[in-house]
C-alpha cells in the first residue's frame, strides 16, 4: 500500500475520462478498490486521503510534541488571575 500508488491512480483518473466514468458508476467502495487493484494500483483508504489532501491523519513526532506538552497551570499560583465574576464567586466560596 502506498501514497505513491494512490497519487498515480488519481493522475490516471484525471487523464482518463472513461475510467473516471466507470469508477463513478460503481456503487460500492469495495468495487472501486477492486478495479483499482486489477489495474495494479494497491493503496489503502488512508493512502488515498493523503494523496487527495496532501496530509496524513497521523501526527509527526514534532506535531505530537507540540500538542502533548500540556500546561504548567498545576504549578502556578492562580490567586492573581482574574476569572471574572463567576471565578471570583467560586474563589470566595472556597
Amino acid at each position: 500500500m502506498s501514497v505513491e500508488k494512490a497519487s498515480e491512480f488519481l493522475a490516471r483518473l484525471k487523464s482518463d475520462e472513461a475510467l473516471l466514468a466507470k469508477m463513478q458508476e460503481l456503487g460500492e467502495a469495495s468495487e472501486r478498490r477492486a478495479l483499482a487493484e486489477e489495474m495494479g494500483f494497491s493503496f489503502s483508504k488512508e493512502d488515498m486521503l493523503v494523496a487527495i489532501h496532501g496530509v496524513s491523519e497521523e501526527l509527526t513526532d514534532t506535531e505530537l510534541d507540540s500538542v502533548a506538552g500540556g500546561s504548567d497551570l498545576d504549578n502556578q499560583d492562580l490567586s492573581s488571575l482574574d476569572f471574572g465574576a463567576a471565578g471570583g464567586a467560586a474563589a470566595a466560596a472556597a
